[in-house]
């Protein structure tokens, strides 16, 4: 249920999967067949009284959704009849196969049918972003209209939905939901369904840990206002094929959730390679390729803002160039998306910001420098171009052998559906910051062990006692985020500070920011960490949204620039490196040519030893911390490699080793600590949370016994060096 840029879902689409899972991808306007498609036979005489059958089962929505398609998609027929009998449902397919109208549409017959009384907020779509609130509020707003009903925004940038007068159905974020259980939380008494979609960008991190104890804060909001005969939340969310669709569903729609995996034919893959070990290389590709071919639009992906700015520079008055990532104000990209739909032939350099959900147009070919983190996101950054060919071409601008091998390898496991993402245990950081939240939305402003334990995730709930959320809630008193009374709970002056401010609905962490102002004019053009700004002087020039600024003043809360030329430096700090997971790793390892268990070694200078150990971010710092406590002097860790010294070749760990290991790795001192935390994203509140808690959360997501098992049977396989 994307915009009508392809999301994950669709893009996966795009290549296909080897389990014929998959579903293939549209553009917006063209939609897909289903692959039985013969006119008059068996299979399309079936297909036909199943529509007619939904038809009449629509009364108030079928022409305003599916009124301009001649027929469903075979992603609605999957879906629609499970919906409308109120199950609750993960569904796995491309946007453009329908989903948005899958979803919705059924969910609007059921709880809002004609002559029903409009006496509340019904339904509620949670998306990862602002950016896809709007899309789908545009994409949603006119055949919701045409049913008589009514659907609004509720986001950081909108605030259309009303506690007095709601709307019937609202779209809105995690955080922007969080808020309003806080504030209004009788509004989700009338509730029945709940969307969450793009979900597997949420899944796995805390923002989805939020979601998922949320839903559950609104099960309770309906029992205790309608009685506990109301039946149970219908819970849907959408996602593209992953490898543990069912544990996704479980996670998110609740253990009796349906899967409606429609079977759809893709589209192949052409990836080009070309080598480009620096910027200055990869803009003078693009403006070759430009030369040949001034007429097509190419969105080129970066990993980097700094590298986003760096090429746009290089390029600036040579073609049509423009730059979009989190940097840049909303308003100036905006302006971005709109420029870049407009034009033909220009280039627009972007990091993730444009990877799901925004219209930015038909685009020709997208170009990645460099391969992103996970098949996830190449998928979505390859599926954004050339929508209307029979084939998906993507240009991989690639440093040297082994980031080719990367890109190719992404792009395999793209074809073959192979996303090798994870799923990790509720972070205590997202029950504590859960629990302040309780506190604002209890009249009594409190919160006790009991209604936190209650509304933790029903699979959760065994896994915290009543000792552990004891334990939680006066490890936030000492932090000054809560304060103890004789019946609970109640917000101490940090957590009272932080909802006047609003940064109480956040459970990621951020680093803090300053607003950068243009001098005179005082309109904002995008924003810097406050350590990036602090190592600014007056009169520096840096490069914003592909325009040089220079500094004026610098402010406790803003920046204040004019726009010039010149030289100048990138103001971006370097960000954490995304998380490569042990199984994208491996699976890289063995695409390879590496036996199962070899690490390959090679003297490099200074009489040292590079292993080539594909373990992943994680299964890298737990291998250094083993190889640390042998005095091995791992450096340079990285998910693929690391050096050691040389006598690793005799001192590497072997089987009789194990249960040291893992009796370090059970006790998980500083710093090892607090780099698996930062790695796993453990969330802002992490620190705050009891030690207990936090290191085994940990053992668990780090797959203690299998992590130990790994590093013990490694075998170190010498190489020739060169």
């Amino acid at each position: 249920m994307s915009g009508d840029g392809p999301g994950l879902d669709e893009a996966l689409a795009i290549f296909g999967a080897a389990d014929g899972t998959a579903p293939a991808v549209s553009d917006g306007e063209h939609r897909p067949e289903d692959p039985d498609r013969v006119p008059g036979s068996r299979a399309a005489r079936k297909h036909q009284r199943a529509d007619a059958a939904l038809r009449s089962a629509m009364l108030r929505t079928w022409y305003p959704f599916f009124g301009r398609f001649a027929k469903l998609t075979p992603t609605q027929r999957a879906s629609m009849p499970g919906l409308l009998r109120g199950e609750s449902l993960l569904l796995v397919a491309p946007t453009a196969s329908g989903k948005t109208e899958a979803l919705l549409a059924p969910l609007i017959e059921r709880h809002l049918p004609p002559g029903c009384a409009q006496d509340g907020l019904r339904i509620v779509v949670v998306a990862p972003t602002r950016a896809l609130c709007n899309d789908l509020h545009r994409r949603l707003q006119l055949p919701v209209e045409r049913c008589g009903l009514s659907i609004t925004r509720r986001t950081g940038d909108a605030r259309e939905l009303k506690a007095d007068a709601p709307s019937d159905l609202a779209v809105t974020t995690p955080e922007s939901m969080d808020s309003l259980l806080c504030r209004h939380p009788r509004l989700f008494g009338r509730v029945d369904a709940v969307v969450v979609d793009e979900v597997h960008l949420l899944a796995g991190g805390p923002r989805g840990d939020q979601v998922r104890v949320m839903l559950e804060r609104i099960e309770r909001i309906r029992r205790g206002l309608r009685g506990d005969a109301v039946g149970a939340l219908q819970r849907c969310a959408s996602s593209a094929s992953v490898a543990s669709p069912e544990s996704l569903a479980r996670q998110f729609c609740g253990p009796a959730a349906e899967l409606a995996l429609p079977d759809i034919p893709g589209r192949p893959i052409v990836l080009r390679t070309l080598h480009a070990p620096d910027d200055a290389t990869a803009a003078a590709a693009l403006l070759e390729a430009t030369r040949r071919d001034p007429r097509r639009k190419r969105l080129v992906f970066v990993n980097r803002r700094r590298d986003a700015e760096d090429i746009a520079e290089r390029l600036r008055g040579r073609v049509p160039v423009m730059v979009h990532h989190g940097s840049i104000a909303r308003e100036e990209r905006l302006r971005v998306e709109e420029r870049f739909r407009r034009e033909r032939g220009a280039i627009c350099l972007a990091t993730s910001t444009l990877e799901t959900g925004l219209d930015i147009g038909d685009v020709d070919e997208a170009w990645l420098v460099g391969p992103p983190a996970d098949v996830a996101s190449f998928l979505q950054r390859a599926g954004r171009a050339s929508r209307r060919a029979a084939e998906v071409h993507a240009v991989g601008l690639v440093a040297d052998a082994f980031e080719e091998a990367r890109m190719r390898h992404l792009a395999g496991c793209a074809r073959e559906g192979r996303l090798h993402g994870e799923l990790l245990p509720m972070r205590p950081a997202v029950v504590a910051q859960q629990a302040l939240s309780l506190c604002v939305q209890n009249p009594h402003g409190t919160v006790t062990v009991a209604a936190l334990r209650e509304r933790l995730p029903e699979d959760e709930r065994p896994r915290w006692s009543v000792e552990d959320c004891t334990a939680l809630l006066d490890s936030l008193a000492r932090s000054g985020w809560l304060i103890a009374r004789q019946h609970g709970w109640r917000l101490g002056e940090r957590g009272e500070t932080e909802f006047e401010r609003g940064e109480l609905h956040t459970a990621f962490s951020a680093p803090r920011t300053v607003e950068v102002r243009e001098a005179g004019t005082g309109r904002v053009v995008g924003e810097l960490a406050r350590e990036a700004v602090d190592a600014l002087s007056r009169g520096e020039r840096f490069s914003l949204g592909g325009r040089k600024r220079a500094v004026r003043r610098v402010a406790e809360d803003a920046l204040v620039v004019e726009t010039t030329g010149g030289e100048g430096r990138t103001a971006f700090l370097a960000r954490e490196a995304p998380r490569i997971t042990a199984g994208l790793a491996g699976d890289l390892h063995a695409w390879i040519g590496h036996p199962p268990d070899a690490v390959p070694v090679r003297r490099v200078d200074g009489g040292r030893l590079l292993l080539s150990h594909f373990g992943g971010t994680v299964r890298g710092l737990l291998l250094a911390d083993a190889l640390q406590a042998r005095r091995l002097g791992p450096q340079g860790v990285g998910p693929f490699f690391m050096t050691v010294k040389e006598k690793a070749l005799s001192r590497f760990p072997r089987d009789e080793d194990a249960a040291a290991i893992r009796q370090r790795l059970r006790r998980l001192d500083e710093p090892l600590l607090r780099a698996l935390e930062s790695k796993l994203e453990a969330g802002r509140l992490a620190r705050d949370c009891p030690l207990p808690l936090r290191r085994r959360w940990l053992r668990e997501s780090i797959d203690l016994d299998g992590a130990v098992a790994w590093i013990t049977s490694r075998r170190l396989v010498e190489e020739l060096s060169g």
